[in-house]
């Protein structure tokens, strides 16, 4: 029988948050393309941008440059997104103000083409919030002194607020994809990018 190494020579490593971001990709086509209901998927994505955040923008939050992470998002993901949104309000002669001002997913536009695309809005909101909050010198220091309890304390609180929404709103309608609903994914993958055990 080969050895083990021989038969995985071939094969290259993969980091496993490109495995994850695939697997949660595919789960979202799948869920609006076929019959199948396969959840989590935009979860999953947004857990990946608070990992991403931690592990390739903190240094930029920490020295007071998170504007700038929030306008390069923007730049490479709204605004190409905003000229598919326009273009399709245009061929159906029809606006639509909350989601020309990326808050249609508090108002749900449900069974439209456009609407898988209330995942862009929630990780917008999400940004925006981590954004404000690394603005804070006070806040931010914290966050550079410990980034693992800064993590911890973000994810408690985004908890804190989901369900503090929830017991206060009746908003099951808008199928928990606001950001008080999915802010503690961001955070949470913050968590797991910072943690070492």
């Amino acid at each position: 029988a080969p050895r083990r190494e021989s038969v995985l020579a071939g094969f290259k490593a993969v980091d496993s948050e490109i495995v994850l971001r695939s697997l949660a990709i595919t789960a979202v086509v799948v869920n609006h393309v076929s019959d199948w209901v396969v959840g989590g998927g935009a979860q999953v994505l947004i857990l990946l941008a608070g990992y991403n955040l931690a592990r390739y923008q903190r240094i930029r939050y920490f020295s007071g440059n998170g504007f700038d992470v929030l306008l390069s998002f923007i730049g490479r993901i709204i605004a190409p997104y905003y000229l598919i949104l326009v273009s399709y309000f245009i061929f159906k002669r029809k606006l639509d103000v909350p989601s020309l001002l990326m808050i249609s997913n508090y108002f749900g536009r449900f069974r439209s083409l456009i609407e898988p695309f209330w995942f862009l809005e929630a990780l917008l909101q999400c940004m925006i919030v981590l954004t404000v909050l690394m603005s804070l010198p006070g806040l931010r220091r914290i966050a550079e002194r410990d980034p693992w309890r800064f993590g911890l304390g973000l994810l408690a609180a985004a908890i804190a607020v989901k369900v503090a929404v929830a017991a206060t709103f009746s908003n099951e309608h808008l199928l928990s994809r606001t950001v008080d609903a999915v802010f503690f994914f961001l955070a949470l993958g913050w968590c797991v990018q910072q943690a070492n055990t």
